[in-house]
């Protein structure tokens, strides 16, 4: 499912509780519309993603990896890695803070077999980093 992200910080909370009781999702991506992606949540407002192990993919829409809420999916999805084997980001600010976030987050990520990067702009020196960041995940069969 698709999650748009309001400006509500309490409504983002209880989506992200919601989600960490749901047993029969795999499939979620959070949209964050222009002029939200920098709101900022407080880190326990993605303590229940922490909590789902039936989410096998995850994307993120719109987001600045270095902040608000692409920066608490990552971080919560740290957490709980072990499942995950699809990641797409779609639009995202991946420059600055937002690549030393994506690299950290997807050393952990060890399961994904294919991850997706749409129209976020990687430069080479980014793409060099989130290369290296993936070596040795056996599973990992698409980078694009």
């Amino acid at each position: 499912g698709v999650t748009q992200v309001t400006g509500d910080g309490l409504q983002l909370k209880r989506i992200c509780e919601i989600v960490g009781r749901n047993s029969h999702l795999h499939d979620i991506c959070f949209d964050v519309p222009l002029g939200l992606c920098d709101m900022a949540a407080e880190d326990s407002s993605f303590d229940g993603l922490k909590h789902n192990t039936s989410i096998r993919a995850l994307g993120l829409s719109r987001c600045d990896l270095s902040r608000g809420v692409g920066q608490g999916v990552l971080k919560a999805f740290e957490e709980n890695s072990d499942y995950l084997t699809k990641f797409a980001l779609r639009r995202c600010t991946i420059q600055f803070g937002g690549a030393r976030a994506l690299v950290s987050t997807l050393t952990r990520f060890a399961c994904l077999t294919k991850i997706d990067l749409l129209r976020c702009r990687v430069d080479d020196a980014i793409m060099v980093n989130l290369v290296e960041a993936v070596r040795g995940h056996s599973q990992l069969n698409s980078l694009g």
